[in-house]
């Protein structure tokens, strides 16, 4: 929370959010997502947050951060979301009481540092290795589409139709279904591109992304309706 000091510049935070680290995960999931459905090489978005104007002061201020994830490729629109990052890239994180100073900076060879561990590493998919996990995701849900259905209204009864990136990956496990890293990373992606919203992903439209239209429902047994039969 904010103390709103006189000079109208400087504040008091006891905490700066980002210290939270399933937020500070969230957030760089949700940057990741966008960068990956732009397929922007993480290349592209270095010189693009880091400017050759940038580049020639050698630092960089939280301030100026602060606008730089605004826009394009980060996108981060919130206010107090874009300041949060823009603190947890510039200031110590090892302090416990911080008093947020716009003006301070941050010399652009560490800041690039720790940018990139914000990011995190993302790989952008061919057009080969694209279908190729299309293809075995799609046999997994095409698969198992009963019992996926069937947890799935479960899930959401008595509330809205959507489930987080983290609910969908234990509907998985729950149903003990062998899905590799990087079928979930793609699936999650589909799904992210239509909400752009890591909590408000439609497992129905997964459904009909990577199951209907590519085998009757029926045309292949489910392995929970195997058990009924034994």
């Amino acid at each position: 929370f904010f103390f709103q000091a006189e000079d109208g510049i400087r504040d008091f935070c006891l905490s700066r959010g980002l210290g939270d680290v399933y937020k500070r995960q969230a957030i760089r999931m949700i940057v990741n997502l966008r960068l990956r459905a732009s397929k922007t090489p993480y290349e592209h978005v270095e010189r693009r947050v880091f400017s050759d104007k940038l580049a020639s002061k050698g630092f960089v201020s939280i301030g100026e951060m602060e606008e730089i994830v605004k826009n394009d490729p980060l996108r981060v629109t919130d206010d107090e979301t874009a300041l949060l990052v823009a603190r947890y890239l510039i200031e110590d994180n090892n302090e416990d009481f911080v008093i947020l100073d716009r003006e301070r900076s941050l010399d652009i060879g560490i800041l690039k540092s720790i940018f990139r561990q914000f990011i995190g590493d993302y790989k952008i998919l061919d057009e080969a290795a694209e279908s190729k996990v299309r293809a075995s995701l799609t046999k997994l849900i095409t698969k198992y589409r009963t019992s996926l259905k069937g947890i799935f209204a479960h899930k959401v009864k008595g509330r809205d139709q959507y489930l987080s990136a983290t609910e969908i990956r234990d509907i998985f496990k729950e149903l003990d279904l062998d899905i590799k890293q990087a079928e979930y990373d793609y699936m999650i992606l589909k799904l992210f591109e239509y909400s752009d919203d890591i909590y408000r992903l439609d497992l129905n439209l997964l459904l009909k992304l990577f199951g209907e239209g590519n085998a009757n429902e029926g045309r292949h047994t489910d392995r929970h309706d195997e058990e009924k039969h034994e």
